[in-house]
């Protein structure tokens, strides 16, 4: 028998071993593309998740900003100082932090702007509200302003509540005369946090220190799975001031 030559002993592959090979060079190729397609989706959830945390930390920095003004009053000295041209101590217009639900349930607050004036400007009342999923801020006689893109983000709860234990200290040691016995605990009902209730005399001046909780949360508009919250507690810098002085 004579030699085989070397080119006669080159066959090539044969169906079933081409088969086998297209299979695992797609199988490597699927995963290839699955690895790349995770990647792709993660990054885009990040930029989401980014993008509607840092609106939403923006929109709740400019809440607890703003709601820290609440109550302030340019001529608050004339609310526990009497004189002859004003023998009565005057009442702040500014002190409310209140709550309304029509025609859309807001937290409507106002602050001083005019220092010398004891009347409410119309200029000078703020809020905070959720419309259509879009958080709103009330500039005055501006009206409301949106604060929130709806193209990326949607609010989906907004809430500023008042915290517990708001505390009130009693000043009838400072009234002229003093009123600390007609306002002893025993003549005066208090709540547990030593605020007044509506038996004790209005003639028994409190001060009220005041914190609120604000809780945001809003979803992508792109892609409701992507949700954030945030929650953050502020105090207003101006306490109320409940009761006055008898006259």
């Amino acid at each position: 028998m004579q030699p085989t030559s070397f080119l006669q002993r080159q066959r090539g592959l044969s169906i079933i071993e081409l088969l086998i090979g297209v299979a695992v060079g797609l199988f490597i190729l699927g995963g290839a593309l699955k690895l790349f397609g995770d990647y792709i989706n993660n990054n885009r959830r990040l930029v989401l998740e980014t993008r509607v945390n840092q609106d939403m930390r923006a929109a709740a920095d400019l809440i607890a900003r703003d709601l820290r003004r609440a109550g302030y009053w340019g001529n608050s000295t004339a609310g526990v100082v009497t004189t002859n041209n004003i023998p009565v101590a005057l009442t702040s217009p500014y002190a409310p932090i209140t709550q309304i639900t029509s025609p859309v349930a807001a937290t409507i607050y106002s602050y001083s702007q005019n220092t010398e004036n004891n009347i409410l400007d119309s200029a000078e009342n703020f809020g905070f509200r959720v419309s259509s999923g879009v958080l709103q801020y009330r500039q005055g006689d501006a009206g409301w302003q949106a604060i929130t893109d709806n193209n990326t983000l949607k609010v989906s709860n907004f809430a500023i509540t008042p915290a517990s234990g708001q505390s009130c200290v009693l000043l009838a040691q400072y009234c002229i005369p003093n009123v600390t016995t007609a306002c002893a605990p025993a003549a005066c009902a208090v709540d547990g946090n030593g605020c007044p209730t509506t038996t004790c005399p209005t003639t028994c001046p409190f001060i009220k220190v005041r914190s609120y909780n604000i809780e945001l949360q809003g979803t992508s508009t792109t892609d409701a799975s992507v949700v954030r919250g945030i929650q953050e507690t502020v105090r207003a810098r101006n306490d109320q001031l409940l009761g006055s002085c008898p006259p």
